[in-house]
């Protein structure tokens, strides 16, 4: 809900409205200053969510997009800015809900409790990222009785835990176009209505070797490296070589971190190992494709890219449904800037 008042002080104002006491640090971003030219050029950051902006034209693209932690990124097509000193209310969100359809292979004998209690792990974990970063999403899971819960409230469920003979074991652990095709013909592994997750315990390439991977996205296929649009809403997960930050990682590729000609090998990766792929990055970002064994150092997402994660209309967020539609289609370059900020917009730019 927007409302305008035309008569504050000499300067436009945006202010965010939470039902929180006191209201958390936010972050917004106004696409305010060049006319005829869709960039966010504006960005600021306060812990009382009412901000001032001496120069927002009418005739600029004039969105309002807002940040925040444990609330869904706010976004404002058509916010309506005048030539007077105008006052626009945002009301800020829950944060977004994903439903996460789970199911876990074991083939290397691990206790079944051993196997959860690491799972929980991982997912506090990458909540724990998720939240910090403002990306707004709340990741549900199906729970012992058959709903879906969030980690407080969320139960072990037991008989999503396949063991080597069970015939789910086709579900396999690599992404190749066949094996996709196969797990969407089945409806009692795959749901075209939720993001689809694999636990396994190595992710293979084609010929079903281990490829050493934490994780993997189902956009291109194991064996041609062609595109493989219908694999977007499939991840395979290894529970054996994971890292604290590998969850995390591959949901941003599946949020539209997945540009084609990002990096070294084009895949949305912002380096790897000691090399940088896209300019303004190092390896605490979560988009960080190789780091060694042992602490995980990927604690941050930008605002660039959170950005692009919850509003580029080839997030998975919004081909759900979960979010609707921008109509925003993000520069494939990373330094673009028109319609979308540049992909290293840094927090605290």
């Amino acid at each position: 809900m927007l409302r305008l008042l035309n008569n504050g002080p000499p300067a436009d104002r945006v202010v965010v409205a939470y039902t929180d006491s006191p209201p958390p640090q936010t972050w917004v971003l106004v696409d305010g200053e060049m006319e005829g030219y869709c960039e966010n050029d504006l960005v600021k950051s306060d812990e009382v969510a009412d901000f001032e902006f001496s120069n927002i034209s009418p005739h600029a693209c004039n969105e309002i997009t807002a940040f925040a932690e444990e609330h869904a990124v706010v976004f404002d097509g058509d916010p309506p800015f005048t030539l007077n000193a105008d006052v626009v209310t945002e009301d800020a969100a829950p944060p977004l809900l994903l439903e996460v359809n789970l199911w876990v292979v074991v083939s290397d004998g691990t206790p079944a409790a051993d196997v959860w209690a690491d799972l929980e792990t991982v997912f506090v974990e990458t909540q724990a990222l998720l939240d910090a970063n403002r990306v707004g999403v709340t990741l549900l899971l199906p729970s012992a009785d058959g709903t879906w819960q969030s980690l407080a409230t969320w139960v072990w469920p037991t008989g999503r835990l396949l063991s080597p003979g069970d015939p789910a074991r086709t579900i396999g652990a690599n992404c190749t176009e066949s094996g996709v095709n196969g797990l969407k013909n089945d409806p009692s592994l795959y749901d075209p209505n939720r993001l689809n997750l694999y636990v396994v315990d190595y992710v293979l390439d084609g010929n079903g070797a281990n490829t050493g991977q934490h994780e993997i996205l189902c956009a291109f296929d194991a064996v041609t490296q062609d595109p493989l649009p219908s694999g977007h809403d499939i991840i395979y997960f290894s529970r054996l070589s994971r890292m604290n930050a590998s969850l995390a990682h591959v949901l941003g590729h599946a949020f539209s971190l997945l540009g084609k000609t990002w990096g070294a090998v084009g895949d949305g990766h912002t380096g790897c190992w000691w090399q940088t792929y896209i300019a303004g990055f190092a390896n605490d970002n979560i988009m960080w494709a190789c780091v060694p064994a042992g602490t995980d150092p990927r604690k941050t997402f930008s605002l660039g890219q959170v950005y692009r994660m919850t509003l580029d209309d080839d997030s998975w967020l919004i081909k759900s449904g979960l979010r609707a539609p921008t109509t925003k289609l993000c520069p494939d370059d990373p330094a673009g800037d028109d319609p979308c900020p540049p992909l290293a917009l840094s927090w605290w730019d």
